[in-house]
C-alpha cells in the first residue's frame, strides 16, 4: 500500500499535525513572527507537487539546490549536506547541516509527496523559507506547523518526569 493515496485527502493523512493551517502555494499567510523564540523555532512542512513537477522529487541536485536556497532564505549557514536518491524514480532523503541546526527533506514521488523539517536558532526565521520550498517545488498543496522550541512557559502544556 502506497504510504499516500492520492484518492484521499491531505487532512487523512496528516492527522499528527491537527492544528497546522493547510494552504496552498498561492494564498496569503500571516507575516512570520518579528522574534524567534530563544530555543529556536521548527518548521514542519509537507508538500504535494503538480504532475510536471514530479521528476524532481528523485533529483538530487534539483532537492539540495532547492532546499539551500529555503535555508539561506531563512537567515541560516550552511556546513554541509549529503542527498541520497533511493534509485530510478525512487524518493530523495536529503540533509543539510546548518550552523543554526538542520534541514531535512524525504520524498514520495509516485505520491507527489515531500516532507521537509527546519529546525533553527538564532536570529533565523524559519517562515521565510516556506515560499521558497513551494515555489522551487511547484507545491499544489502545502501544510506546515512552525514549532517554538525551548523552556516551556507555565502556560505551555508539559508532560511530568517520570519517576522510576
Amino acid at each position: 500500500m502506497p504510504f499516500f493515496d492520492m484518492e484521499s485527502t491531505l487532512s487523512e493523512h496528516l492527522e499528527f499535525i491537527d492544528t497546522a493551517e493547510l494552504v496552498t502555494a498561492d494564498s496569503n499567510r500571516p507575516p512570520p513572527p518579528s522574534k524567534v523564540p530563544a530555543g529556536g523555532s521548527h518548521l514542519i512542512l509537507e508538500l504535494v507537487v503538480d504532475c510536471e513537477s514530479v521528476d524532481q522529487l528523485t533529483d538530487t541536485n534539483v532537492l539540495q539546490h532547492i532546499c539551500s536556497k529555503a535555508a539561506r532564505a531563512a537567515g541560516a549557514t550552511k556546513i554541509s549536506s549529503h542527498f541520497h536518491s533511493f534509485g530510478d524514480q525512487q524518493g530523495v532523503t536529503g540533509v543539510i547541516l546548518l550552523a543554526e541546526s538542520h534541514l531535512t527533506i524525504h520524498t514520495w514521488p509516485a505520491e507527489r509527496y515531500a516532507a521537509i523539517d527546519l529546525f533553527v536558532c538564532g536570529n533565523c526565521n524559519p517562515y521565510y523559507a516556506i515560499a521558497v520550498l513551494e515555489n522551487g517545488l511547484n507545491a499544489e498543496t502545502t501544510r506546515y506547523q512552525v514549532i517554538n522550541r525551548g523552556v516551556p512557559t507555565s502556560d505551555q502544556q508539559t508532560v511530568p518526569k517520570m519517576v522510576h
